[in-house]
Order: C-alpha cells, then structure tokens, then sequence
C-alpha cells in the first residue's frame, strides 16, 4: 500500500500560523491541516498540501497552490479578521478556483488508488472529491470533522458528542463500520507549560459572539474582582452592553502571542452554549497546564476532567467557584494529562490504524466479516455498497 496523503486546506484563509495577509489564526480549519501534515509526515508518510499561494506548512513534502494571490486579495481585500467572520459562502471565487484545479494538481501528483484524500472543510471540498473518485481515487477521508455537512464515505470525527449530533441531525440510527471519533490534536513543542500561574487574570479565548458564553466569563471574572483577557475575533460591545474596565481585549493573535497569556493564566474560559464540536481553546489552555472552566454542551465536557484538569460548570454561582477552586489543581498534572490525551504522538497509532483500515478496505484486502486481518485474499462485497 502506498503511503501518499494528499490534504485539501481552505481557500478562505492562507494555510499558515504566522500572521498576515488574513492568515487568520484561529481557523480551526487550518490548524487541522498543519496538524494533520505534521501527524503524517513524522510518521513517514508522502504529505502534499492544497492551499492558497504563499501558504506555509512546516512538516510536509509540497505546498501546492491552488488558489493564486491575486485571487485571494481580490475577494478578501476587505475583510477584518478582528470581526467575527463567517465563510459558509463557498461560491466565490477563491472556493471556485480551489475546487477547478485541485483535482487535476492531485491527480497529477498520486501514487496509488490508495493514496489519502483528506478534505479539511466538509462539503466545500465535495465537488473535488466526487472527480477524484470517478479517476479511481476512493480513499476519501474526513479525518478532523468538526464541522456540519460532513458527506465522505469515510470519516473521523473529533468527539462523541459531535458524532452522535451530526448522526441524530441526519436521522442516521445505525452505526456505520468505517466512522470513527479521534479528536483533534497539537504539537506540546507549540505550547509552552508554565507552574507559576497569575492569580489576578483569567482569558477567554474563541469568537466573540453571544453563543460562545463571553458573557459569562465577564460576569465571573468581576464578580471574583479579577481581570480578564480577551482573545478572539469580534468586538465585546457587540455582545455585551458595554466593555467594563476590568476587561482587556487584545483581538487574534499569532500562536506565539497567544501562548505567553494562556500559558500564565489563572484559568481559561470556555463557557459555550452550543453543541460545541470540540474546542482548540480547552486543548491549548490544558497543553499549556492551566485549567478549563467550560459548560457541559458538547466536546468541552470531554476534553476537560471535572476536578482534574478543570471544571464543567452551568450557572453563574458554579462558574465562580470554579474559578475559585482552579487555583488548587496541579498545572503539572494538567499538562500531562493534554500531553497524553491529546498530542500528535498520543493520536498518531489511532489515525495510522484507521487510515491502514481504511486502505485494506479499497484494496478489497478486508471488510467487516475478515477475521484474520493479516490474509491476503480479496473481498468481493463491501466497496461497491459503501460508495453506491
């Protein structure tokens, strides 16, 4: 089997970590991206990169631009990536030209019917998807879902809770033997850890907008009479009254940046009020070893351990003394827990597992019924249901 992994970015952000040019970096999008290149590249793998031009992935074999700059500035020249952006508008042009000459530029570069196709942005990246399988290429993987109008015939999704609400929402009520839930990761190298914590600040980190429970994280931090630090795209006055004194917005930031006040925090806001996916704030705060206060809705209540690593908390009152009791957690064992839980090293068997399962299965080397996993033979049935 070959091992070529070929990963769809987005056309709406430059796939980077440094900022500039709108390289925004709280796209979850494009961390999965990076991520997902470094997981395959350190583990041997042939790792090729579709993003915008001037992209910058620092652990995979190519970055081949699929959208040109001129392209890029011209439909986001105006954009402000310290306002709440959304970009569910997949026909304008960079998403257009994305989808034309991305699948030539793969099949250009393919090694096998084998290889990996991991499209990063759900059905955004389906109309390159469905060329790719009438040449031959079924190894179609969403291997970071996330995110709504999951559609590949093989998928990955980044916590129980989203798993089980992307199910219920499609009204699907039978398992399917070729889903998965691995959740997201980060290299511990990108995230500092830090024992001496400051009592006097706590951050909120993520999108500022009312569904993302900011105003919680106000309300507790002055009623506990502590700063609090805001990082995320959007303007408090937009969600809350007004911005009390004892709140310091500080907009995005680079990851470097973002990392110096995680890192030092008495704890870090996730107080969400949606079916969260997951939270890249829960997961870098706790690599950071400082503590997690967020609700019970969704992937937070997953990645947090109540009493561990921080708390699940609903009201007011329970979010204060939370706060309260943070400070008595230990930040080594925070880390350790993130480390082993969710580093590129901790998920890489589980990927490289299902990703070999995957490819045995397009192989029509085993399906569901093979019991010995180590047989050559070739399984008639299976791959002609899957992708009917």
């Amino acid at each position: 089997m070959s091992r070529t992994a070929h990963i769809l970015s987005v056309a709406h952000s430059i796939t980077t970590h440094e900022r500039g040019s709108h390289a925004n970096p709280t796209d979850a999008f494009v961390n999965c991206a990076i991520y997902m290149a470094k997981l395959l590249h350190r583990s041997g793998w042939r790792v090729l990169v579709y993003a915008v031009d001037g992209s910058e992935v620092p652990e995979c074999d190519e970055v081949i631009p699929v959208v040109a700059k001129e392209t890029y500035e011209r439909v986001y020249a105006s954009r402000d990536d310290s306002k709440v952006n959304t970009f569910s508008d997949t026909s304008v042009p960079t998403w257009v030209e994305f989808c034309n000459r991305c699948p030539d530029q793969v099949l250009h570069r393919r090694h096998g019917i084998d290889d990996l196709v991991l499209p990063m942005f759900g059905a955004a990246h389906q109309p390159i998807t469905e060329r790719l399988q009438k040449e031959g290429m079924h190894c179609i993987i969403e291997a970071c879902i996330g995110h709504p109008g999951a559609y590949a015939p093989f998928r990955v999704y980044c916590s129980y809770a989203w798993f089980y609400t992307d199910m219920a929402s499609k009204g699907v009520h039978q398992g399917h033997s070729y889903y998965a839930v691995i959740p997201h990761f980060v290299p511990p190298e990108d995230f500092p850890f830090d024992n001496e914590k400051d009592p006097e600040y706590a951050v909120y980190l993520g999108r500022i907008q009312p569904d993302k429970g900011v105003a919680m994280a106000i309300d507790a931090t002055k009623s506990m009479n502590i700063r609090l630090v805001v990082i995320g795209n959007g303007r408090i006055e937009d969600v809350y009254p007004e911005c009390p004194d004892h709140v310091r917005q500080l907009g995005v930031l680079s990851l470097h940046e973002k990392v110096k006040w995680l890192k030092k925090a008495r704890c870090v806001f996730v107080p969400t009020l949606y079916m969260e996916p997951f939270s890249f704030a829960a997961l870098e705060a706790q690599m950071c070893g400082t503590p997690v206060l967020c609700t019970r809705w969704g992937g937070p209540s997953e990645i947090v351990l109540h009493g561990r690593t921080g708390f699940h908390c609903d009201t007011l009152n329970s979010f204060v003394q939370a706060c309260k009791r943070c400070v008595h957690l230990n930040p080594l064992t925070i880390r350790k827990e993130a480390v082993d839980r969710f580093s590129v090293s901790a998920v890489t068997p589980f990927f490289l597992e299902y990703f070999d399962k995957v490819q045995r299965f397009v192989n029509g080397v085993d399906n569901y019924y093979t019991v010995d996993v180590e047989c050559s033979r070739k399984v008639e049935h299976g791959m002609g249901k899957l992708f009917s």
